[in-house]
């Protein structure tokens, strides 16, 4: 019934690499349904993503889309997330669904610079992040305008 993206997972920059436990970190939040199973399933775009029906019947539901009804899509792509400058990272923090996070201990300007620079996950204590060289492995329009980029990319 949905079809999750398998996706890279980079952080801050184009090419660094979002680690846990020296691990590359794989993204699933990407999802693909078909029409008829979005309109008689799921209902609305909320559900494709997380699968929320509530009582009995959507414990049912839950449990068979997780054991027969969801299909991974290896190399699905990318997830490049917190592309930004520190100021709009900040204001990201303070919008994000997240909001225990918006605390002044991850909104600190010179706290954020420096995690970033040390190759730390600004909200995950245990996340680590990697540059990574540009290669074919990344998108082609990313890798054929590196120039255009050059503020979002790590060397």
């Amino acid at each position: 019934k949905r079809g999750d993206f398998e996706q890279d997972a980079y952080a801050y920059y184009f090419n660094n690499r979002c680690q846990q436990n020296k691990k590359n970190v794989l993204w699933y939040g990407s999802k693909i349904t078909t029409y008829n199973h979005f309109m008689h399933f799921f209902k609305c775009a909320e559900n494709v993503r997380s699968f929320k029906i509530r009582g009995i019947l959507g414990l049912i539901y839950r449990k068979l889309l997780k054991k027969q009804s969801i299909q991974i899509i290896k190399n699905g792509g990318w997830h490049f997330t917190w592309i930004a400058s520190i100021e709009k990272i900040i204001l990201k923090i303070e919008s994000y669904a997240h909001q225990e996070y918006n605390i002044q201990e991850y909104k600190s300007h010179d706290l954020i610079k420096l995690k970033i620079a040390d190759g730390f996950d600004i909200l995950n204590p245990n996340g680590r992040c990697k540059m990574q060289l540009l290669s074919s492995e990344f998108p082609d329009f990313l890798v054929c305008n590196r120039e255009k980029f050059a503020q979002y990319l790590l060397t």
